[in-house]
């Protein structure tokens, strides 16, 4: 297999993206974030200046916070700088510039070289590495991590985990964590300083941000899927992954309704006593029922069933003996058996052979 490109005689112009910003930062950043960079960065390399943040957004067809808080993400990854324009006072007017990746890679491992030593004003690399070192927390934090990727940490990926740090505001026990993650449990081979930022961003974008809101989403996690897995059970659904469809149907009952899981197994388990086929549409139909009497407990459900039981049965036998045709044997009257003699029974078998053996005289 093979990536080509096929030459083309028609040039309607080009971006070139720097193969770092694919290399490392694209692949563990927000979708969004990086559609906006593209953009952004395309309309600063063609020399337009009549675009801003608003078009950006109208253009993406997203939110302008969504725009404003992808600059702050680049900008905290050092390959943008973000300077708000004095004639505006909204949060959103500010003109990006877009920084050389290449050559902060030179600057981060290179800091020798004259050229590409840093301005006074903003901290080395190795600067915050030791002022990092300098609190105990973090310094517990970084000698934590070490042991688990079972080697020494380099100054940038030090660097990196403390941009973490600040961008996602997470507390140094959830970047072990997000690291345990990734090394001991899922035990990734590959990228895995992209696949702990991946940790990171996902627990971001649910606010996620210490370690007791982690404890209570993992809680609340466990015991929804141990949910499922009961609901499954009372339908009597013992060794089948529980379906996306039906993870909506039952997320519904308990976060739009406010049911609770009793009353749910109750019904289900009594329901399915009263159909052949227990399925979730039936489930749902059952309990709209019940909703529909006004009273969503377990005794409500069981004057429910009680109704239904003790209803009276619908007369389905005489509608369909209307609508349907009697034959000759359904017409055969078997009270007038009872009160023939036996000689009165010998004498119409004889006329109904007689009969028979007349039709077949005619047909012949």
């Amino acid at each position: 297999m093979a990536f080509k490109i096929k030459t083309t005689e028609i040039d309607l112009g080009q971006t070139a993206i720097e193969n770092l910003f694919i290399t490392d930062f694209m692949t563990a950043a927000n979708g969004t974030f990086v559609k906006v960079y593209l953009l952004g960065y395309h309309y600063a390399q063609s020399g337009h200046t009549k675009f801003n943040n608003e078009s950006l957004a109208k253009q993406l067809d997203i939110a302008i916070e969504d725009v404003v808080n992808a600059w702050d993400f680049w900008a905290g990854k050092n390959i943008v700088v973000c300077t708000q324009v004095e004639a505006h006072h909204s949060k959103h007017n500010f003109d990006v510039q877009f920084l050389s990746i290449r050559e902060l890679y030179v600057q981060s491992n290179f800091p020798q070289l004259p050229e590409t030593q840093q301005s006074e004003e903003q901290p080395t690399q190795s600067d915050r590495v030791f002022s990092a070192m300098s609190n105990p927390i973090i310094k517990e934090m970084l000698a934590a991590v070490q042991y688990i990727v079972r080697r020494m940490l380099t100054p940038q990926e030090t660097t990196r985990i403390l941009d973490w740090m600040t961008h996602y505001k997470m507390d140094p026990d959830m970047i072990e964590r997000a690291f345990f993650i990734t090394y001991e449990e899922r035990k990734i081979q590959d990228f895995q300083f992209n696949y702990v930022e991946g940790i990171l961003v996902k627990w971001y974008d649910k606010r996620i941000l210490s370690m007791d809101a982690l404890e209570a989403y993992a809680a609340e996690f466990d015991q929804r899927h141990l949910s499922y897995k009961q609901i499954y059970q009372a339908l009597g659904v013992n060794n089948r992954t529980v379906s996306a469809g039906d993870k909506e149907v039952i997320d519904r009952w308990f976060d739009d309704d406010g049911y609770d899981l009793e009353f749910l197994i109750f019904v289900i388990k009594e329901a399915t006593k009263r159909t052949l086929n227990p399925n979730m549409n039936y489930m749902q139909k059952v309990i709209q029922n019940i909703k529909e009497n006004g009273d969503t407990t377990i005794e409500g459900a069981t004057q429910y069933f009680e109704a239904k039981k003790n209803a009276p049965q619908e007369n389905t036998k005489k509608e369909y003996s209307k609508s349907v045709k009697k034959t000759k044997f359904q017409n055969f009257d078997q009270t007038t058996i009872a009160d023939m003699s036996q000689d009165e029974m010998q004498e119409i078998l004889k006329r109904k052979a007689q009969q028979r053996l007349a039709n077949r005289g005619k047909k012949q």
